[in-house]
């Protein structure tokens, strides 16, 4: 397809507008060993982690100090459902460990509580605010309510605008020179405009799907697929 002719762009029409975080109360959580200082305000909060255990594996700093829906209902997660996690963050970037200080190293903030296990997710955070979108599928028997885990290390974590919606954020586009790039990494088929001048790939690979056929205008990428165009 040649040379990419701009960033990949993300298309979030499959997401709901409909935030499930609404009305819910915040609160920082600190375990055994843990300290730290938070501030919080409505849908926000920030935390410095001033102390962690010694001689800790990371899986059991993740959660030592987390900020977590007050409320002791779980969220009404639909089993199957696929469902998008969209936050802000930033966070100090200099690392600290064993007696060295390492500068530039992005935050590791851990995600549990929508998708299976004890980690759902993970982002990296680093001196700048990035706005984060993290799709999960619901399991049947959510094994934890809701929380973002900001311990692995000592320093300052900052979130905001946390939502909760329906829907998968992961999909994408990409334009090249000779083509276009089109992935759809969620549970239903995407359908789109694409415009006019473009056919399928023709080959033996897939071909119920390349089959080299002319395409003007819409077209459906399937659930957890991909489809590649050339311009004619």
């Amino acid at each position: 397809l040649g040379k990419p002719l701009a960033p990949a762009r993300q298309h979030l029409d499959d997401l709901s507008p409909t935030n499930l975080l609404v009305g819910i109360p915040w609160r920082w959580k600190t375990g055994k060993g843990f300290e730290a200082k938070f501030e919080q305000s409505t849908n926000s909060g920030a935390a410095t982690v001033k102390r962690i255990p010694e001689k800790t594996f990371p899986e059991d700093l993740w959660y030592g100090v987390s900020f977590a829906p007050a409320t002791k209902s779980p969220l009404k997660l639909q089993s199957g459902k696929e469902y998008t996690v969209t936050f802000d963050v930033r966070g100090d970037d200099r690392w600290n460990c064993a007696g060295q200080v390492f500068e530039r190293v992005p935050r590791t903030v851990m995600i549990k509580g929508v998708g299976a296990g004890k980690v759902s997710a993970s982002v990296n955070a680093e001196s700048q605010w990035l706005t984060c979108r993290v799709s999960m599928i619901a399991p049947a028997k959510p094994e934890a309510g809701l929380a973002f885990g900001v311990s692995e290390q000592i320093g300052r974590t900052e979130l905001r605008n946390l939502q909760l919606v329906e829907g998968g954020c992961e999909r994408w586009s990409r334009d090249f020179e000779h083509g276009k790039i089109l992935l759809n990494m969620t549970r239903h088929p995407w359908k789109l405009d694409v415009g006019k001048g473009y056919r399928r790939l023709k080959g033996s690979q897939c071909p119920d799907v390349n089959t080299g056929a002319k395409v003007d205008g819409t077209i459906v990428v399937p659930a957890w697929d991909a489809v590649f165009l050339t311009r004619d």
